[in-house]
């Protein structure tokens, strides 16, 4: 038995649709009240026959702060995927952020060693490895190192793997896979997908910022390559590309028959503008989308390497121009391209 948190998330749902695939029977744990209307859009794309959803899938309730409803839903799991995390820079969300990322992740680990579970894989970010200056490759051996520039999104995923390790340390079997920006077909409007949205839409403006990428199917595929091994006591960032968001939205745009963006946001006008919303945040009034956060990463430029887990395992990553048009291409057959 396999138990994946957070089953209805972009990342949740590749895992679990391709632990079916592989055969697994899966326990897929969901927030209550939380639609499965996209995982099974998501299924369809993943072409996971529906006879095998029936008999290998069992969807259950649960709550990351219940650490006893944690220990029922691991009965006679053996390994887990934690996917589940609260993705926001929104100041008004710190605690429910860090109540998730960082509490919930000890309660799950603390259910784990009480019930037996022989390994777990967490989907971290490349947001919990340290920033390095520009132009140099940041990869597994960078050391956390308190900035400005991390987020407390970045804070809460480096505090979620030291919960991690701590399990680690009392007897858990894990392994971290740290994925840069996540493309897939997935709801636009609660995922990373939410760029084939905006695109979509006709989004007007671009940087020359350089951001790490990585296919979601490459995300699972590693994952659960990295969590059905050996392997353990490692992690391994998860990076297929490391792109301009110039690059990534013209080739967007392209696969989807729109207008490319057509305004270049230039250091200076975010540096403004990030000013401008902090002086805001002051007298209490701050924006929904845009934060100095966001702004501060449209215009930074980091490379991340992911040599390791190729010299290690062999693994290869989907070139970035097949998994657009791929992607382009679901939302068409399986979203119904309403944006």
């Amino acid at each position: 038995m396999r138990l994946v948190t957070g089953a209805t998330g972009l990342v949740g749902s590749y895992i679990t649709c391709n632990l079916l695939l592989q055969g697994y029977t899966v326990r897929a744990m969901k927030r209550i009240g939380a639609s499965t209307n996209w995982f099974y859009k998501i299924a369809k794309a993943c072409k996971v026959p529906e006879n095998v959803i029936s008999e290998k899938l069992q969807w259950v309730n649960g709550d990351l702060n219940d650490i006893l409803g944690l220990e029922e839903i691991l009965q006679e799991v053996e390994r887990v995927y934690h996917c589940a995390a609260v993705v926001t820079f929104k100041k008004n969300e710190e605690e429910n952020l860090f109540n998730t990322n960082v509490g919930g992740t000890s309660n799950l680990i603390n259910a784990c060693l009480s019930s037996g579970v022989k390994k777990l894989c967490y989907i971290s970010s490349i947001a919990a490895l340290s920033r390095k200056k520009e132009l140099e490759h940041i990869n597994e051996e960078a050391e956390w190192e308190d900035s400005k520039l991390n987020s407390n999104y970045s804070k809460s995923k480096f505090l979620g793997e030291l919960e991690v390790w701590r399990g680690q340390e009392e007897g858990l079997q894990v392994v971290i896979v740290n994925p840069g920006f996540i493309l897939g077909f997935g709801n636009p409007d609660r995922s990373s997908a939410s760029v084939f949205k905006k695109i979509a839409r006709g989004f007007t403006f671009y940087t020359q910022g350089i951001n790490g990428y990585v296919d979601v199917a490459d995300v699972a595929k590693a994952a659960i390559m990295l969590n059905e091994s050996d392997i353990h006591g490692e992690r391994f960032v998860l990076v297929g590309n490391n792109l301009s968001y110039k690059e990534l939205f013209f080739s967007i745009a392209k696969e989807m028959g729109k207008r490319p963006p057509r305004f270049e946001v230039k250091p200076w006008m975010a540096k403004l503008l990030r000013t401008i919303l902090n002086l805001l945040a002051k007298i209490g009034i701050r924006t929904e989308f845009v934060t100095p956060e966001t702004i501060t990463n449209s215009i930074s430029k980091y490379f991340y390497s992911s040599d390791k887990i190729k010299t290690k395992t062999g693994f290869e990553f989907t070139p970035y121009e097949q998994t657009i048009k791929r992607i382009a291409n679901e939302f068409k057959e399986y979203g119904g391209n309403n944006f």
